[in-house]
């Protein structure tokens, strides 16, 4: 910015567009983006015993300065939103040298979002914070998604095909009727019995 051209601008009494009134009154208006670069590092992350309600969440933070362990200089805590939107707060006990850990039981079907926050000192004792976000889920047939969600009851598809084209569910006055309207009943069947045959089903 040319700050003598300013310092003109701003003192000229007979300037008085908006621009310049919130000029005089606030300064200038910037916009700052800051990239950083830092050796103390954070990984966070959550495993499962499974994916059903009643699963145990492990939750894990590690922590590093220049690849070495932040070893008991920092303390770490997770916020925990529950699927029904409620939340809670979650200690993480260092379990070795900079290596922090927590467990809980998923009891409620949903998401659950762990906003993982580590406080602590560098080598050099500066304070430092360090965030990261971590997601579980659970639900009803976690394990076995390629099971319906139900009584655990399940269909032969090439059964059910097959019983419907039996003979004893068609009457034959049925079957003489569908005949004459151009439909083959007998050829119905025989392609069943081809389909299952193919996916090694029985009928």
């Amino acid at each position: 910015m040319d700050r003598e051209l300013l310092k003109k601008v701003l003192g000229d009494d007979r300037a008085n567009q908006p621009a310049l009134i919130g000029l005089r009154s606030k300064g200038a208006k910037y916009c700052l983006s800051v990239h950083s670069f830092s050796n103390l590092r954070m990984s966070a992350g959550v495993s499962q015993s499974g994916f059903v309600p009643g699963s145990t969440l492990f939750l894990r933070a590690a922590l590093t300065e220049y690849g070495v362990p932040v070893d008991h200089r920092a303390a770490v805590t997770a916020d925990l939103e529950y699927p029904d939107g409620t939340h809670t707060s979650v200690k993480l006990a260092e379990n070795g040298p900079g290596v922090f850990g927590a467990a809980l039981v998923g009891t409620q079907a949903g998401i659950y979002r762990f906003r993982v926050v580590a406080e602590g000192g560098t080598f050099r004792g500066v304070a430092f914070t360090r965030e990261q976000l971590v997601n579980a889920a659970v639900w009803p047939g976690g394990d076995r998604p390629d099971q319906p969600v139900g009584d655990g009851g399940s269909c032969d598809c090439s059964k059910l095909f097959g019983c419907l084209a039996g003979e004893k569910v068609f009457s034959r006055e049925f079957q003489e009727r569908l005949k004459k309207d151009g439909i083959n009943l007998d050829e119905i069947r025989r392609c069943l019995k081809e389909s299952t045959r193919a996916n090694r089903l029985p009928m």
